[in-house]
C-alpha cells in the first residue's frame, strides 16, 4: 500500500510560527520607525519630516523584518519535517526488528 504524503502545514496555520512572524513585523516596524525618527531629529531636522522618514523607515523595516521571519520559518519547519520523518522512519525500523526478533524466537509449528 503506497503512503500518502503527511498533510503540509503553512506559516500562517502553524501556532508558533505564525506568533513569531508577527511579532518580528512588529518588533521590526517599531525600530525602524523610533530608529529614523531619532537620528533625523537628532541630526537637526525638523519633527515633521522626521516623522514622515521614521513612518516610511517603518515599514519598510517591518516589509524586511516579514520577509526574514518567512524565510526563518521556512527552514526551522524544514528542519522539524526532516526531524520527525527521520524520527518515523527510526521507530518503523525498530518496530520491524523487534517484529522478526519475535518472529525468528518463535517455534516453527
Amino acid at each position: 500500500m503506497p503512503e500518502s504524503p503527511p498533510p503540509l502545514v503553512g506559516l500562517a496555520d502553524h501556532p508558533r510560527a505564525a506568533r513569531s512572524i508577527r511579532q518580528m513585523k512588529a518588533w521590526g516596524g517599531l525600530l525602524g520607525f523610533g530608529g529614523v525618527v531619532a537620528y533625523s531629529y537628532m541630526g537637526g531636522m525638523p519633527l515633521p519630516d522626521a516623522l514622515l522618514r521614521g513612518v516610511i523607515a517603518g515599514v519598510a523595516a517591518q516589509m524586511l523584518a516579514w520577509v526574514a521571519a518567512v524565510v526563518l520559518w521556512q527552514h526551522l519547519l524544514d528542519g522539524e519535517a526532516s526531524a520527525a520523518v527521520a524520527a518515523a522512519r527510526a521507530n518503523r525500523i525498530r518496530a520491524a526488528e523487534r517484529a522478526a526478533a519475535r518472529a525468528s524466537s518463535e517455534p516453527n509449528p
